[in-house]
């Protein structure tokens, strides 16, 4: 008998070392059959399960220099609603182009400052044909234009104007910062954070704009997380390479709800063969269980 237990515990590990982990717990789930109360089987079992389980969900890193600007489970489909919300802007532009066709060349002739002058007046069609018109016209620095808009709280003229740029490829960091401030304060967050992204992919990027990026990320996923909580709930949130913190302003009756989290995303495993599994909608940390992975019976087992 021991002759066998010491042959299951060395294929099973050799089965192990080669990452063929389904094969290992095959002949674990045999083997503690026969031999249900051996500490090394259980044991061997159990760091397997661990290493698996994590291999599947790595631990966020959230220092400063590592931090995890990636996307949330989902933003690929709230990406599209937000542009489908621009979109809409532009369209509702469109449709009111007929009535000023007349002062097209006029329109094609101005200046930024011509242009400004229509958005400061309540022109708003008019001003995003004046602006449309500047810039297809015009080698133009595109900082200053989307400086001019965002100085003037035009935040909606300023996320137009990039997703219309004729050349993203070539906007520099500063101009996808006033982006991302910009969607942010209409509350599109996932656009937001994407443009923080392309920030980093900048040609101009250097370690210098590190630290103003990572503060405007902070700022933009805790907007992202809690800016439906009720300002009167008189609770303070805080996210930070130190992590997220919810801190109480006044006191609370007991029992009362100050913070609730949202809902669990479904998300793609990624290096796994396994389909849909449950993942946080915060950190996209996955949040499948050891008993879902490998079954509540055979866990069972291997805690007597």
């Amino acid at each position: 008998m021991e002759d066998e237990l010491q042959k299951c515990i060395i294929k099973a590990k050799e089965f192990v070392d080669a990452q063929n982990f389904q094969k290992a717990y095959e002949v674990y789930e045999e083997a503690l059959i026969k031999f249900p109360a051996n500490s090394e089987l259980n044991d061997g079992l159990r760091n397997m399960q661990e290493n698996v389980l994590e291999r599947i969900s790595p631990k966020p890193m959230v220092s400063p220099t590592s931090i995890h600007y990636g996307d949330l489970p989902g933003d690929n489909v709230i990406l599209r609603h937000e542009e489908g919300k621009v979109k809409q802007w532009l369209e509702t532009t469109d449709e009111n182009s007929d009535t000023n066709q007349s002062n097209s060349q006029v329109h094609s002739e101005m200046v930024l400052e011509e242009a400004l002058n229509f958005f400061k007046n309540g022109e708003i069609h008019r001003g995003r044909h004046a602006l449309r018109s500047f810039c297809n016209s015009s080698d133009h620095d595109v900082y200053i234009v989307m400086k001019s808009l965002y100085d003037m709280t035009l935040y909606k003229e300023c996320i137009i104007y990039l997703f219309t740029s004729r050349h993203p490829k070539k906007n520099s960091v500063s101009v996808w910062i006033l982006g991302a401030k910009a969607a942010n304060e209409l509350s599109l967050h996932a656009t937001a954070e994407h443009w923080i992204r392309e920030a980093f992919q900048s040609d101009d990027f250097n370690s210098d704009d590190q630290e103003e990026l990572m503060q405007l990320f902070f700022k933009i996923r805790t907007a992202r997380l809690f800016d439906n909580l009720p300002s009167e709930e008189g609770i303070e949130v805080n996210l930070s390479e130190k992590g997220r913190s919810v801190r109480a302003l006044c006191s609370y009756e007991s029992q009362s709800v100050i913070f609730q989290e949202g809902p669990v995303l479904i998300s793609q495993a990624l290096d796994s063969d396994y389909d849909d599994i449950p993942a946080c909608s915060h950190c996209a940390k996955c949040l499948v269980s050891a008993e879902q992975f490998f079954g509540g019976k055979s866990l069972k087992a291997t805690r007597h």
